[in-house]
């Protein structure tokens, strides 16, 4: 009787062990990490205002734990966000959450072009079952990404003087899809949505578009930018879009959401 009550407390004490364990576990999975996608670093500050004490600076790349959503929320530099609590290499403190993404940041290039494609193939695990299509006759490159983000598609078209690449983000965050992909590209890094010169014209759907070129001749493509948003009646952006011109051509790039709640991004190169 003696053993039989040592075996039981032993299995006893064996299965508590193994549910804290799995207990641990799953604490651990649904602790969410976000990376930070400011070009500049973001600031860690010690109350969710920008007018508060600035604790320390997170590097464009790092990644920081979040604790939980404040429910301050506000609009800075153009964009629509909410502080949140978040742990950075054991400093506790709040930072703006428009700078942060789930998604791996892309590796900030000074100099040449960078296609979306490189960065999502080199950073998505394609997951079993995702689908490429390959190229047609039309020099069309299509790809079906199932990655641990969702499943993304990839579309890359070879025209004879444009090239263009679409990507479709299943239920995603223009804004953050949109400082994400421009950190891909130095030439979209430039890029600004406060600025009093903005044009200011309501559409016949209802939205607001703001239209502002930096162009000192548009008519003899000078080199130079061109920026356009669009905002619905609630003011939440429904695309941005930029349009960098030079001599003998341009390049652009705008994201979209659509109705179906996916955004989709568009990236093309062009010649006169």
């Amino acid at each position: 009787m003696k053993r039989l009550f040592q075996f039981g407390f032993c299995l006893l004490l064996i299965l508590n062990c193994i549910q804290a364990t799995a207990q641990r576990d799953e604490l651990i999975d649904s602790i969410s990490y976000l990376n930070c996608l400011a070009v500049n670093g973001l600031s860690l500050r010690n109350y969710p205002s920008k007018n508060s004490i600035r604790m320390g600076i997170i590097p464009y790349g790092d990644s920081m734990r979040l604790i939980s959503n404040s429910g301050v929320k506000e609009r800075l530099k153009g964009f629509k966000g909410e502080w949140i609590q978040v742990n950075y290499k054991g400093l506790v403190g709040y930072v703006f959450n428009v700078y942060t993404s789930k998604y791996p940041t892309p590796i900030l290039k000074e100099y040449g072009y960078s296609y979306f494609k490189d960065y999502l193939f080199g950073n998505f695990r394609l997951t079993k079952g995702a689908k490429n299509f390959g190229v047609d006759d039309n020099g069309i490159i299509a790809s079906q990404i199932r990655s641990e983000f969702g499943e993304i598609e990839y579309i890359f078209n070879n025209q004879e003087h444009e090239e263009i690449e679409i990507i479709l983000i299943p239920n995603g965050d223009i804004q953050e899809c949109f400082i994400l992909f421009t950190a891909c590209n130095f030439i979209f890094r430039k890029y600004t949505l406060e600025n009093s010169k903005f044009k200011k014209e309501i559409q016949k759907d209802g939205t607001v578009e703001y239209k502002y070129s930096d162009l000192k001749n548009p008519e003899n493509s000078s080199e130079g930018y061109v920026y356009t948003y669009r905002l619905n009646e609630q003011g939440d952006y429904i695309a941005l879009e930029i349009d960098f011109e030079w001599d003998l051509g341009g390049s652009w790039f705008k994201c979209e959401k659509l109705e179906n709640q996916a955004v989709k991004i568009s990236h093309g190169f062009y010649s006169h």
